[in-house]
């Protein structure tokens, strides 16, 4: 549970982009030459899991509306904004994970790994009001140029 009352998990939002984002995600990563494995049962953990040059990622899939974006030069903010009640996903994982954000309007996705994104002077306590969410939450703002941006392939 989180400390923060705004960070609490929504169900609602799950509900409506959990398997749409992981979905985009997922098949960023294939058209890339990434092999997904497959989660049989919802652990609450990363989203994805995948491999290649025999290597492990891990990827943690969210999806944003209101603001869309394509890439680095549309994206109208200077930082990209990262839950920080995903941290406990870089502390469980000797090589942490990517965070990636994918826009409902455009696909496009923006995503960096968590050992950038987990820094102090990143952290920011903010007052936040949603048709789902209300109260303070912890985020990481991250410099937009420390970032990665991808858009889907439309095949």
């Amino acid at each position: 549970m989180s400390k923060y009352k705004a960070g609490q998990f929504s169900p609602e939002q799950y509900a409506s982009n959990n398997e749409w984002g992981i979905a985009r995600i997922t098949k960023h990563l294939r058209d890339n030459g990434f092999e997904v494995v497959d989660k049989e049962i919802e652990d609450y953990d990363v989203d994805i899991i995948a491999t290649k040059d025999g290597k492990e990622f891990r990827y943690e899939a969210e999806v944003k509306t209101g603001y869309p974006f394509t890439g680095v030069d549309d994206y109208k903010f200077d930082t990209v904004s990262f839950l920080g009640r995903k941290k406990k996903y870089h502390k469980r994982s000797e090589n942490g994970f990517y965070y990636a954000i994918v826009c409902k309007e455009t696909e496009a996705i923006v995503y960096c790994h968590s050992e950038k994104i987990y820094k102090e002077e990143y952290r920011q306590i903010k007052t936040i009001k949603t048709a789902h969410r209300k109260g303070i939450d912890e985020f990481y703002l991250v410099p937009k140029n420390l970032c990665s941006f991808a858009v889907l392939s439309k095949e």
